[in-house]
């Protein structure tokens, strides 16, 4: 929790800077706060299958933008469907 609440205070999502009752709390616990960055591995792209149906596999490999989403081939019209969780690695998750 840490993190996510010092980040988000440092976007100016939230209106919160004194972090000291949870660092205590965290000392506590001998978990102090630290900020580290840990490196991902760097993701291909190349030879990604996202379907096995050759029409769906080209017009996936045609999408170049986040924001337009292709028509279905005239096959697929009423099932295709597209499920899209995405979630900064560097977030807490708060459920």
């Amino acid at each position: 929790m840490a993190e996510y609440d010092r980040t988000l205070s440092e976007l100016g999502e939230i209106q919160f800077n004194d972090f000291t009752a949870e660092d205590f709390a965290l000392k506590a616990v001998k978990k102090p706060y630290v900020k580290k960055l840990v490196k991902l591995p760097p993701i291909s792209t190349d030879d990604v299958q996202y379907s096995t149906n050759p029409v769906i596999q080209k017009k996936c490999e045609e999408i170049d933008d986040l924001t337009t989403i292709p028509d279905p081939p005239e096959t697929a019209k009423n099932v295709f469907a597209i499920t899209l969780f995405c979630m900064e690695a560097a977030f807490d998750s708060r459920s």
